[in-house]
């Protein structure tokens, strides 16, 4: 295919509007300069995604659009880079890397000025410190510009928060350049009506044109009595409207049709503390603090009202636990830190990356942080690395007691066991991840194959050509597969 680029379809105003926020913003020349370290994660992009994405993000810059990234991440970068600027043909200049979140938000303000709309790729830390923060006052100060929040294996608990704050999306990292792709593409244009429709509702609400917003969930609610977004988007029409009665009824509804209970829960408590409805405030408080515990603030505001309302020690209890919370948080901050340190060395020596992870545990021991999990499973990869097969077992199996349910540690477990010539072992937890993950070979030929080879030397054969076969002939590693399968059929024979 040729590759379409940008500048074929005419530089637009914007062009050079974003051209010109590159000569005001000259001290980000050097950030932006392409990363010399080798890029762990670019993996080609498809043509189908290409296709099928391509436009939604062309018109996106067409009009007023730029992607700004406040990361520190430089891997995370140059994927960006590559899925844009070479897969899609972007100019570099619709793309800007930030390294601290106050260059970030003068960025922002700029690009506002300008007329120009970003979309906003934010990293979960930057410098040790949460970037929430940063998200709350964005969102307040411009709603309509989308923030996706980028993460190493974030918890449920901490992607609550960060959801709860405002933020549009998730995307994990590392990543690819077609998730990279799909995920602009989505943010920009939802793929289902429905999306659409509440994305047009919450448009009206921002213009504060309620009543057309109301008609809009309406709309959504006849085809979807159930859909928990509309009951909200109903809602928060009717509030502006100032009919609070009938806006409490349809957060009440969103409620109880809604998985996520955190977004309808908010409005509740919202709508009670306004009014002074304390025990009503208090008993959603406590919901949205069982399901997000991680906000240290809220436990500080129950403590708050327990301590007015003449109840002392559960005040003193919540406030103990907001402590606790905050501690946790700093030390999972440092802790998080030391594994980024240990990721940036992991290609170059081994050994000192093991340290680092170790370090890493050390600091977070005691506070049941989830991070647990992701260091444990980059220290197993670390000891691979040194040949110990073993000890990186040992890791994985830690990794694992922290989840139980994620197939890629059962994964990497099995290859430290082949690596050690334990194929049985190695086999056992393939067929572990496979249970939990029944598409793990699919698009992923250098997991199908691997698996493939695993599981013929552990003589399951039935398995072993299920994983080859789910390699296309177009791949690289086609041959190697087919001969390996070839032989496997003949042994069968």
């Amino acid at each position: 295919m040729t590759r379409r680029t940008h500048n074929k379809r005419g530089l637009t105003q914007n062009f050079y509007i974003v051209k010109g926020l590159a000569t005001e913003e000259a001290q980000q020349a050097e950030q932006l300069r392409a990363p010399k370290s080798k890029n762990l994660y670019i993996v080609k992009t498809d043509e189908e995604t290409i296709h099928k994405y391509a436009d939604t993000i062309y018109d996106f810059v067409d009009n007023t659009g730029i992607f700004l990234l406040i990361t520190t991440d430089r891997n995370f970068y140059t994927t960006f880079k590559a899925a844009l600027s070479y897969d899609l043909g972007l100019e570099p200049e619709f793309i800007r890397l930030i390294h601290d979140i106050k260059r970030g938000a003068e960025l922002v303000h700029l690009c506002a000025s300008r007329g120009l709309t970003p979309m906003i790729f934010l990293q979960r830390t930057i410098d040790c410190e949460l970037t929430l923060s940063f998200l709350q006052f964005m969102k307040a100060t411009f709603p309509k510009f989308p923030i996706i929040l980028i993460s190493h294996g974030v918890d449920k608990h901490r992607l609550y928060q960060f959801y709860e704050e405002g933020v549009d999306s998730c995307l994990a990292i590392p990543t690819c350049a077609n998730e990279v792709i799909k995920k602009i593409a989505s943010t920009i244009k939802p793929q289902n009506e429905i999306q659409l429709l509440l994305n047009e509702g919450n448009g009206m609400l921002a213009d504060r044109l309620f009543e057309d917003a109301i008609e809009v969930a309406n709309t959504i609610l006849l085809q979807l009595p159930n859909n928990s977004a509309a009951h909200i988007l109903k809602g928060d029409a009717l509030k502006g409207l100032m009919k609070r009665i009938e806006a409490l009824e349809s957060y009440e509804k969103a409620e109880k049709c809604c998985q996520n209970i955190i977004e309808p829960c908010q409005r509740i408590a919202t709508i009670h503390l306004e009014d002074g409805n304390w025990d009503n405030a208090l008993k959603y408080l406590k919901i949205l603090d069982k399901s997000a515990p991680l906000n240290y603030n809220r436990k500080i505001k129950i403590a708050q009202i327990y301590m007015e309302n003449g109840t002392p020690d559960a005040a003193q209890s919540y406030f103990d636990a907001a402590i606790r919370a905050a501690k946790s948080e700093a030390l999972n901050n440092v802790g998080e830190m030391i594994m980024n340190i240990a990721d940036i060395v992991l290609d170059h020596d081994p050994i000192l990356a093991a340290a680092y992870y170790r370090q890493s545990l050390r600091t977070i021991k005691g506070t049941n942080s989830p991070l647990a999990m992701n260091t444990y499973n980059r220290l197993g990869i670390s000891l691979r690395k040194q040949g110990l097969w073993s000890e990186a077992v040992e890791a994985y199996s830690e990794a694992a007691r922290f989840a139980p349910k994620d197939e890629n540690i059962q994964y990497n477990m099995a290859l430290a066991f082949a690596e050690g010539g334990d194929f049985e072992s190695a086999s056992g937890r393939l067929a572990n991840a496979l249970k939990l993950n029944p598409e793990l070979c699919k698009n992923r030929p250098e997991t199908a194959l691997a698996m493939g080879q695993i599981f013929a030397k552990a003589n399951q054969t039935k398995v072993a050509l299920f994983c080859l076969e789910c390699i296309p002939e177009d791949n690289a590693l086609y041959g190697a597969a087919a001969t390996l399968a070839q032989q496997l059929t003949s042994e069968r024979t």
